[in-house]
Formats: C-alpha cells, structure tokens, sequence
C-alpha cells in the first residue's frame, strides 16, 4: 500500500517557486533550515513546525521515519485549500434503456441481475458510504424514491424531455444497504413493469442530462446502458452510415462526433467530477463517435455489445459491469506534470479534458486508467546531473477523503542514445506510441 502523509492544515511542504511537492530529492542545507527544490533549483526556507537538524551525512535525522523523504511515491492528505467542495464518498447513477428492444435482446433482465449481484453479492462491492441512485427511460424519464422507509420504491415520470429536472430532492440517492429490500424490490419489478412496452426510440440525451442534474454537486459515476441510436429528444442524432462511403476518402467522416452537445455535456460532467461509462447493445448504428465522448473526455469506459443475445453474451456483460465497478476508484481529480531544468511537457495523450495547457482533468479514474506525456529538452542537460520529473495527482477517493498522490523519479542524463534504448520500459513505449498515434490522427483528422 502507498504511504498516506498527514501534515496538517498546512498540508504539503511545497517549493515556493514551481510549487513541486516535497521529495527525497529535495536537498537540505543550512543545518537543516532550508531545501533546494530538485527541479527548479530554488532556494526555500523550511518551515518552523517540519524543521529538524542533519547528520553528519548532510541528511535529515528523520529522513527514515518520514515516507515523503525516502519513497518515491507518496500519498498526502489535501488540506480545504485543495477542495472547492466538502470531499465526500462517490455517488452511482444507473441509467437503464427500457425501450422494446432492451427487453426482446435480453439486456433489461441481465441489467438488473448484474446490479444486484454487484451491490448484494456478498463479494467486494461499491465503496463504503457510497450512495446509488436508479433510472430508466424510453421517451420519458423516469426517476425513482428509494428510501428506505417505503414499502415499495415511487415511480415519477418526466414526460418533457426538452426541459428535463430532477423531481426528487430526497430518495433519488440512497445508502444501498439501508434500502436494500426498496432497490432489490425496483430491480425485480422492472423487467415486469415494462413487458408491455412498444417504445423503440430512447431519450437518452435527456436522461443523462438528468442525471447531470443530480450528481453535479456529488461527484462520482454515471453507468448508462443504452441499445439504439437516440433519434429524440436533446441531442437528438441522424443515422450516417453510408456504405457507399466506406473505403473513400469520407469514410472519416463517420468517425467524426455529429453533434455538439454530447462534447459539451462531457465537459460538464467533467468539471462535476462525474465519470460516464457506457455500455451499449446495438443491433444496427449507434455513432460511438459521437455518444462515445461522454467517456472519453470524463475518464469513463466504453462497452460495445453488438447483436446482443442476452443468454449468450449476458455473462460477459455481467462480469464487465462487476469488474468496472469493483476497481479501486478515484474522481473529480486533476493531474500535474513538473519536470527539471531543461525539459518541458509539449503534449498529453489518452482520455481526458484540458481547460488550459498543463492542466489534466479527470473526472473518474482507476488502476487501469494511463496516459502518455511527451517531454521535451529546450536546453542542455548537464550529464553529471540528473533530471527530474514529478507527477501530482489532486483526487477524492471513492470513499470520500482528498488526496494529493506524488510519484517521483529522477534519472541520469546521457548522450549515448545506446543507453537510452538499453533501459527503455517496452511496456511503456507501446502505450505510449499507440496513444500518440490515436490522438495525433484524431488531430489530423480535425484539421
């Protein structure tokens, strides 16, 4: 496990000039009342309260006992200037497609079994004081109280989806192990409750807009499930697909988004902290490219399950929606990359949004979330010296407390390009390569 350093409501020790959080390889000098930063190479005063003399080595007497001194990667504790919010546990929004076709592939009865083996399975589950909330629509919305004093969970309906609200303002999110017997009593019915339906086309614009709403000032996760092209309501898209197209120079086209408000309502989710992921059943044309933006620009997943059969494929759905949601998670987070003397970051590459240049933001991320950065060297690199390069990661864990998470390197500068490719990470640079390649055609293709 990383070490988690709490130093108080000063929070991190910082170098006053670049703002590098502190490290071993920071060095102290002056008896110990000051540091010079090892990437800027600045001079700062040491704090009264972290100041201790050094030994006859120059080092710290307390450089062994304390993690942000001898690892490289360390977790601190973020103190209130860090939040722009309370910090609290993550909130799950499940958005279910209930139109005629989710039911006749099989998708709504294996959703719902899914969710409930995920929540009440009795294996590792969503995070503690997590809070879920259940919605479904076809041409309407529909939300859900779930509290944990009814009987039976109440059903609202909002039919205008072009002014889509949220019409609960208690009982939409819940504890799902105090409403356990009101959720598993929902996920039952549901299959039942819509058998009848006729509906094929699916708001599903105005439904993730209504679960925008609702997270906005939580933060956490919005899982949709959807099995058509959405054809209605708020972004509302055309079926593109042209064969003719395909092996021509417009064959790009279709790979392009369509519409606007899909990128605008990732941004936003974004800026919430609220990370999409999108699980989808097509049996015909969905534009991935264009839905496909509210994950990738929030630090979601998406899943693609064409032609849909529910007893051939329902376990791997199952599996995936369980796997997803049982990673160790982070939101609402923001990713900063310093460098030393002499290099700069140029680019970034992989799944996210940028409101300025050094900047990353992300609104959900976990184990397996990467991404690729480019440096650059606009100056020359002394070989008797090292650089440096530390990553700060500002995040609120799923279960509620804000963490600053710092991984720190520094390595020998060399001219032989030999050396270089010797101790070169393969696993790295393949990632790395693909990412750039991807986001540099995208690039391409946008100008």
């Amino acid at each position: 496990p990383i070490d988690v350093v709490d130093l108080g409501e000063a929070g991190p020790i910082r170098c006053n000039r670049c703002k590098a959080y502190i490290n071993p390889f920071f060095i102290f000098f002056d008896g110990g009342r000051k540091f010079k930063c090892n990437l800027c190479a600045f001079d700062n005063e040491v704090p009264s309260n972290y100041f201790v003399n050094l030994d006859m080595n120059g080092r710290r007497i307390d450089a062994d006992s304390r993690p942000e001194l001898k690892k490289g990667t360390v977790e601190f504790v973020a103190s209130k200037e860090y939040s722009n919010r309370p910090a609290k546990p993550a909130s799950y929004i499940f958005a279910i497609d209930v139109t005629w076709n989710s039911l006749q592939s099989g998708m709504l009865a294996r959703c719902v079994q899914a969710i409930k083996e995920l929540l009440y399975s009795g294996e590792k589950g969503l995070p503690v004081g997590a809070r879920v909330g259940i919605m479904t629509y076809d041409k309407s919305v529909h939300f859900y109280n779930l509290k944990s004093t009814l009987e039976q969970p109440q059903m609202l309906v909002v039919a205008d989806v072009e002014e889509t609200f949220v019409p609960l303002s208690a009982g939409l999110l819940v504890d799902p192990y105090e409403s356990k017997v009101v959720i598993e009593n929902l996920l039952d019915s549901l299959p039942t409750i819509f058998e009848a339906t006729r509906i094929s086309e699916s708001v599903l614009g105005a439904s993730a807009l209504a679960a925008y709403s609702a997270l906005k000032d939580h933060g956490g996760k919005l899982i949709i499930f959807q099995t058509s092209l959405p054809t209605v309501g708020p972004g509302a898209l055309k079926n593109r697909e042209d064969i003719k197209l395909l092996g021509t120079d417009k064959e790009r086209n279709l790979y392009e988004p369509q519409e606007y408000f899909w990128k605008k309502l990732g941004q936003d989710c974004c800026t919430a902290g609220i990370s999409v992921d999108l699980f989808l059943f097509p049996n015909a044309y969905i534009d991935i490219a264009t839905i496909g933006a509210l994950s990738s620009l929030t630090g979601g997943e998406t899943f693609n399950y064409t032609s849909f059969d529910g007893q051939r494929d329902g376990l791997k759905f199952s599996e995936d929606l369980k796997t997803l949601l049982r990673r160790t998670f982070g939101y609402e987070a923001l990713l900063r990359i310093r460098v030393s003397n002499g290099l700069k970051v140029s680019d970034y590459f992989g799944n996210f949004y940028m409101k300025n240049a050094t900047d990353i933001e992300l609104a959900g991320l976990d184990s397996l979330k990467s991404i690729g950065v480019a440096l650059h060297h606009d100056g020359k690199l002394d070989e008797k010296m090292e650089s440096g390069i530390q990553a700060a990661l500002l995040y609120t864990t799923a279960s509620g407390a804000r963490r600053i998470r710092v991984h720190n390197i520094s390595f020998s500068n060399t001219s032989l390009l030999g050396d270089v490719f010797r101790l070169a990470d393969m696993d790295t640079t393949v990632n790395y390569l693909a990412k750039a390649g991807k986001c540099l055609n995208l690039a391409w293709d946008d100008g």
